[in-house]
């Protein structure tokens, strides 16, 4: 009796560019997605569903990025791509998401939250991706059909760390937030609130 064949699902996230943030770009995460695409390819010989979506820096700051529009990695890409996975696997496959860039804490009613920093549609200004409102119920539907899923996030405050720039030679890591980007884009977001009990599963971390 045969099964059937598992899916291998990636979806690499890695922005070195932030408009207009020229002191805050990053270097390394584009080659990250890259060697990461990498290693998947030569480990998983079959049933690999790989998507790739970069930032690089442009030579000038304020235009796009160099990469082809469909690769960039823009708010509505990343919540497409997550919802194709969510609507094409089966159970049992395995998922596999890692972003790598800037993360920032969003302050929302008293309580604060991840947020990756991804791009607009135009490739030119920033936008947040809440974890716990666009992410999070995301992996919880995965989770629920039965996927095997693996979450990597390089970046600031994905455990309540921030690396910042006391020491010689290493560049600030995070941004702070800004509710700008937010506030164009918040009111086309689901409003409906999110039951953190099951997600959480009632953990908790320390703040430092």
């Amino acid at each position: 009796m045969s099964s059937e064949a598992i899916t291998h699902w990636a979806l690499i996230i890695g922005v070195n560019y932030y408009p207009g943030r020229n002191n805050r770009n990053l270097k390394g995460c584009v080659q990250d997605t890259i060697s990461t695409k990498l290693y998947l390819n030569n480990t998983i010989k079959s049933g690999l569903d790989i998507v790739v979506l970069t930032a690089s820096t442009p030579s000038i700051d304020g235009n796009p990025p160099p990469e082809k529009p469909e690769a960039w990695p823009t708010y509505h890409q990343v919540k497409c791509q997550l919802e194709r996975i969510i609507d094409m696997s089966k159970s049992g496959d395995h998922v596999y998401i890692h972003y790598s860039g800037h993360g920032t804490k969003v302050n929302e009613k008293g309580r604060r939250y991840l947020a990756l920093l991804l791009l607009d549609d135009n490739g030119c200004k920033s936008r947040h991706f809440r974890t716990s409102r666009n992410l999070a119920p995301d992996l919880q539907k995965m989770v629920e059909k039965g996927l095997r899923v693996t979450l990597v996030l390089d970046c600031c405050f994905s455990g309540r760390v921030a690396r910042n720039s006391d020491y010689h030679g290493f560049d600030v890591r995070y941004l702070e937030y800004d509710p700008i980007p937010d506030s164009a884009a918040i009111h086309k977001e689901e409003t409906t609130p999110l039951d953190k009990t099951n997600i959480l599963r009632d953990r908790s971390t320390e703040t430092n």
